[in-house]
């Protein structure tokens, strides 16, 4: 009696027992498949991103330089014109900055080539006259000569900072801690552009049809439209953005004069290419050479030019 009680359970066991070994199994074979299908798809549906751009040094000059804060390519020219603000000091105007002139290799033609000017940064070049920012006056420059034609002061101006002038030769000067723009039109500079949200404003560049500016403070590159004088933000993460330079493919460069220099795409997207700050480099007013290729930055500080190329991945 015993022996066909404990068959009975046996029996019993077996019916509950092998059913579930059976969905058990077929549980995890299930699992398995797909544990195996999502490892396959991770690749496709979350693509890593790769830096598309790269930019490799192509020279530097010597040291001789005195606190580089812009740098300007003369297409016509096949030179470089250099902004010198000398010394740093809280009398800025002190006359003792210069605009030096480089050869496209990085060797220094003429050292104090404009002698006199006060901190002189931003640049622009239009109908063989050299404009530059100069503190609270906008100096002009004869080219061939090498003479200061005359000098525009900007009244209520405290910090001239980036130049830029459009296709027709409307000259455009940023105020950055006045967080103005300033237009010069037929000697006189006029306030053109007054709002505390510009927040610093630093970089100009012009295009046919609009103006780019970026803020230091907030680190935003933004699109400005010329006759309604209003502003969109267009990129942002580049606190500390200084120049705006840009390439034969309609991209852009973009400084931080803390020591970093962003690609921007002509689609918005921002790419970290250069990064000095941990050596204490900086990366100030920078301009791009269409016809080189080459990318030139100043390194304020650090006493120098630094010259790029720019490396394009497939």
């Amino acid at each position: 009696m015993e022996s066909f009680t404990n068959l009975k359970q046996m029996k019993v066991i077996n019916l509950f027992f092998f059913p579930m070994l059976i969905i058990f199994l077929s549980n995890c074979k299930n699992s398995k498949e797909e544990t195996h299908a999502i490892d396959v798809d991770i690749p496709q549906t979350n693509p890593i991103e790769e830096i598309v751009v790269e930019i490799e040094e192509a020279w530097k000059t010597d040291t001789g330089l005195k606190t580089p804060e812009s740098v300007l390519f003369d297409q016509e020219r096949d030179i470089m014109y250099v902004a010198n603000i000398n010394a740093v000091n809280k009398d800025s105007k002190d006359g003792d900055g210069f605009i030096s002139k480089l050869n496209i290799n990085g060797e220094v033609a003429v050292l104090k080539w404009i002698e006199g000017l006060n901190d002189p940064k931003g640049m622009g070049v239009y109908e063989d006259i050299l404009y530059i920012a100069d503190i609270t006056e906008v100096v002009k420059v004869d080219i061939e000569s090498g003479k200061v034609i005359s000098k525009v002061a900007v009244e209520g101006a405290i910090f001239l900072n980036d130049l830029a002038i459009s296709p027709d030769g409307e000259v455009y000067v940023s105020d950055s801690y006045g967080n103005k723009i300033y237009k010069i039109e037929n000697g006189i500079a006029i306030n053109w552009m007054d709002d505390e949200a510009l927040d610093k404003p630093n970089g100009l560049f012009m295009e046919e049809d609009r103006m780019l500016m970026v803020s230091m403070n907030q680190g935003i590159l933004r699109s400005v439209n010329l006759e309604e004088k209003k502003y969109d933000d267009w990129v942002g993460d580049m606190v500390g953005a200084d120049g705006i330079a840009k390439t034969e493919n309609g991209d852009y460069f973009v400084s931080n004069w803390n020591g970093e220099v962003f690609f921007v795409s002509k689609e918005g997207k921002n790419t970290k290419v250069l990064d000095t700050k941990a050596q204490k480099i900086n990366a100030a007013d920078l301009d791009y050479s269409i016809k080189h290729k080459l990318l030139a930055v100043p390194t304020f500080f650090d006493n120098r030019v630094v010259a790029y190329r720019l490396k394009e991945k497939v």
